[in-house]
């Protein structure tokens, strides 16, 4: 999907409506030794140095507080698959415009109208990107392999592509997935939005956070650890534009946290 996302071809258009897959130039093979290379990459390092004491400390917070959804793996074990958190916004309380954009909008579909995978219904005449977008996945997905494969494991796999959810609060798509934290200090800025300059204004209240920061320097700020941020000219982040909240990620208590502990679970999130 990602490299179909970034110029990959795909055939859809086709007078034959009803296909097992479709042809795309996605090489795979060559995908696959690059996922394959990533495994051998591991979350870069704290490159100053850390008070331990602090980190001990922040670490007990850590796992107090936060662990619940961001679960943590150890350097030697960071290829170890996981369950991955996806955490509803109405808990979070997150910006969200990115889940609701995807969730909601629709396509004509034109020239594809009635289109079809063997298994699936044909396509409508409108749809939700989202469901276009996995009919497409699936599509280019199933040609590795066709058509060898039978028609059993086609058939479970785009049945197993349908989904009927709507977009209320408790539908699955209306989450936001709560990744380990391995190398977080090397990521900013912060939350699905990157509405929040560093890793401090983060374990702040959501109120205190700034509502704008210049997102053009690469200067890090090593003590709040994130983006310094200033009077240069660059880009502004404007957190009142709708979609670019920096509120939320309130619920695990920062606003009773002293600075102290903030400190410490700075401390501890360097050596991750």
């Amino acid at each position: 999907g990602e490299v179909l996302g970034v110029f990959g071809e795909i055939d859809l258009t086709k007078k034959k409506k009803t296909r097992l897959f479709y042809d795309n130039s996605i090489n795979r093979y060559n995908l696959f030794k690059l996922e394959k290379s990533i495994k051998k990459l591991y979350s870069p390092r704290w490159p100053g140095s850390i008070n331990t004491a602090s980190a001990k400390k922040g670490k007990k917070l850590f796992y107090d507080k936060c662990e619940t959804c961001h679960k943590v793996l150890t350097r030697k074990k960071q290829h170890k698959k996981i369950k991955i958190e996806m955490t509803p916004i109405m808990d979070v309380g997150t910006d969200p415009e990115m889940a609701l954009m995807f969730c909601n909008r629709k396509m004509k579909t034109g020239k594809l109208e009635g289109s079809k995978l063997l298994f699936q219904d044909p396509l409508p005449s409108e749809m939700k990107i989202s469901d276009f977008l996995r009919h497409v996945v699936a599509g280019a997905l199933l040609r590795i392999g066709s058509p060898k494969k039978s028609t059993s494991d086609h058939e479970e796999y785009l049945n197993a592509q349908k989904n009927n959810f709507d977009c209320g609060q408790d539908s699955p798509l209306m989450a936001y997935k709560a990744r380990p934290l391995e190398g977080i200090w090397a990521t900013p800025p912060y939350l699905h939005n990157g509405s929040v300059k560093n890793l401090y204004q983060l374990l702040l209240p959501s109120e205190k956070r700034d509502e704008t920061f210049t997102i053009n320097s690469r200067e890090f700020d090593t003590k709040h650890v994130g983006f310094k941020g200033g009077d240069e000219v660059g880009f502004t982040f404007d957190t009142k534009i709708k979609g670019n909240s920096n509120k939320g990620h309130d619920t695990y208590g920062n606003d009773t946290f002293s600075d102290d502990d903030r400190w410490a679970l700075i401390e501890y999130l360097k050596t991750l």
